[in-house]
């Protein structure tokens, strides 16, 4: 995934959280997440020379304000991993899980 498409991504996913988290309300997202409304407006422009992207941190304040309805991983799919090294055991567990459940049906 190269820098223009990773922004695409960001910015779907972005989009996603504020009108399934927020009704559509950018600054009520950006209020519960803690930023400015400008910050947002930065995170979801498609200019890239202003684009900025959502921070390790911010990807997880978004998950928090969205109650887990749009996750960390979701926003950085290429290194969640090395972000969130205690998310991939959790990840595993939950994956066996499901596929005990599944061989058990």
């Amino acid at each position: 995934m190269n820098r223009a498409q990773f922004q695409l991504h960001q910015i779907a996913i972005l989009d996603l959280a504020i009108r399934e988290c927020f009704q559509g309300s950018a600054a009520n997202f950006a209020r519960a997440v803690g930023v400015s409304p400008q910050m947002v407006t930065q995170w979801r422009t498609r200019n890239e020379k202003r684009w900025r992207p959502i921070s390790a941190d911010r990807c997880f304040d978004v998950e928090v304000a969205c109650g887990g309805r749009v996750t960390r991983q979701m926003f950085r799919p290429l290194d969640w991993h090395r972000k969130w090294p205690d998310l991939v055991r959790a990840t595993v567990e939950s994956e066996f899980s499901a596929l005990s459940q599944k061989e058990l049906t």
